[in-house]
Formats: C-alpha cells, sequence, structure tokens
C-alpha cells in the first residue's frame, strides 16, 4: 500500500506519546552534535539524532502496529542508523540488533558507529545491539530472528547489495517470520520522469524484490507497489493528493509485509 495523506488518529496519537518523529521541542534549541552528552539524549528525546523525512509520521507507528500484532519479540534492522526507532523499540520490550555500515555503505550511508550507539544506550538504559557491518559479516544465526525491519533503506542502496541483505534476511528470519519494510517512492525518477536516480537512490521494483527475497508477499496492494504490473504510475501521480508526500524531499511510502513459509527449514538462498 501507499501511506494516505490522512493519518490515522491512532497513529498521531503513537508519534505524541514518543515525541516522533522528530523529538521533542527542546530539538530544535540543542544543536544535533550535543544532544549525545549526558542529560540531553532524554531530554530531546528518541527521534532526535538523525534528519528524517517526514513521511515517518505514518512509517513509524504503522511498522510499530506491525510489529505487536506479530508474536515474537526478536527483531535484526536493516540499516537503521540512529533513527531513534529501535530505541523506542528497546523500550517496549523487543530486542534489537541493528545491522548498519554507516558510511561504509556503498549506497547513501549514515553516520552511525558503535561510540554514538552506546552513548545513547546508556543514556536510554537501552541495549540496542549495532553490527557496524554490512549484514553478511554480521555473523546473525540462521533462523534466529523472529522479525525484520527496514524503514526506508532499500532505495538507497545498490542492486548486487539488496540481493545480498534479501539472501540474508531469508536465511536469518525464523519459519513463519516476517520482514516488515517501507520504501520510498520518489516523484521525480522513473516512472514519473526520464531520470534512473536522483540524489537519494531510485525507486526499486517491488515485484522484483519479493522474487528475490524468496518470502511472500502477505500485506500491500499491488496496484500500489511500483514494480507489479497492476501499478499504474500515471494514475498514482495523477491521484497524488490521496496519498502522503514527503516535505524534505518529493516521495511517497509503499509498505509491505514478507512472510517466510512456516514449513521452510533452513533454506538455501543463492
Amino acid at each position: 500500500m501507499l501511506a494516505p495523506a490522512k493519518i490515522p488518529e491512532e497513529f498521531l496519537k503513537w508519534n505524541q506519546q514518543w515525541d516522533a518523529p522528530f523529538g521533542t521541542a527542546w530539538t530544535k534549541l540543542i544543536p544535533r552534535v550535543c544532544r549525545y552528552l549526558p542529560g540531553l539524549a532524554k531530554l530531546c528525546g528518541y527521534f532526535a539524532f538523525q534528519t528524517n523525512n517526514d513521511t515517518r509520521v505514518f512509517e513509524y507507528p504503522w511498522v510499530c502496529s506491525t510489529l505487536q500484532s506479530k508474536t515474537g519479540t526478536n527483531i535484526l534492522e536493516i540499516g537503521g542508523g540512529v533513527s531513534g526507532f529501535q530505541f523506542m523499540l528497546d523500550h517496549i520490550g523487543y530486542r534489537v540488533i541493528n545491522v548498519d555500515p554507516g558510511k561504509a555503505a556503498h549506497g547513501k550511508g549514515w553516520p552511525v558507529t558503535t561510540g554514538t550507539i552506546a552513548a545513547l544506550n546508556n543514556q536510554f538504559a537501552s541495549h540496542v545491539e549495532l553490527k557496524n557491518c554490512f549484514i553478511e559479516d554480521a555473523g546473525i544465526k540462521d533462523e534466529s530472528i523472529d522479525h525484520v525491519i527496514s524503514i526506508s533503506t532499500i532505495e538507497h542502496i545498490p542492486d548486487d547489495d539488496i540481493q545480498s541483505i534479501l539472501g540474508h534476511v531469508h536465511r536469518v528470519l525464523k519459519p513463519g517470520g516476517v520482514f516488515i519494510v517501507t520504501l520510498d517512492l520518489f516523484l521525480d525518477i522513473q516512472p514519473f520522469s526520464g531520470q534512473a536516480n536522483n540524489r537519494y537512490g531510485k525507486n526499486v521494483s517491488t515485484k522484483w524484490l519479493v522474487e528475490q527475497s524468496g518470502l511472500n508477499l502477505v500485506y500491500g496492494n499491488p496496484a500500489e507497489l511500483y514494480g507489479f504490473p497492476e501499478f499504474d504510475g500515471k494514475e498514482v501521480y495523477n491521484n497524488r493528493e490521496k496519498y502522503l508526500v514527503g516535505g524534505g524531499y518529493p516521495a511517497m511510502v509503499q509498505m509491505m509485509v514478507l512472510q517466510k513459509s512456516c514449513d521452510e527449514h533452513h533454506a538455501t538462498f543463492t
């Protein structure tokens, strides 16, 4: 599906509860580099450490509500940076592993290090684990993860790296586990213009992503997912007032949930 222009009331309340997606009112008064200092992180809130497009007003509560409808508390986040979402998840009882190579990423990287995560863990009394590397080097065991999440990350990554990530997502998920994905749908590049990429990335075919993952699409409307035959770019663009469009850069948000078959164990994915 595409995030609608009208944010559900329960999502607005969620954002208010967690000061999402930009942090507390103090965030505007305290320079970003200072927010890690003792006492200031809690003052600014979980979401004060990384620039976010305002589409996160839907993405964060949607991912959280989707997770809470599933069983299992062991989460792997792909490319979480220091978004703050992982610390919120830790607060409500999830065990979160964030795999992010930081500025070493081959696409658009975010500055995240073991030091920054440790400083925030100390201030938030959280236990978020950062694997500051590519997923193939993270040492995550087969079928050890209940759920994988990726929030507006995959579209920033080169295709070869996406394929590697998807293979490892398939490998580490327990049977029945889900991969919860949001992806930006940029309005200034293909299929809406002749340009293939912008400075943020590209529009990834969600049909290709599903096929490469070896997982089953269990939530998502193909008519609102770029790459499926049912998707009509002209119709989506002409009706864009129906959808949430980011103000930081022109993008809608696609959302889907993929699931690993319950009867699948130790599958080999190549």
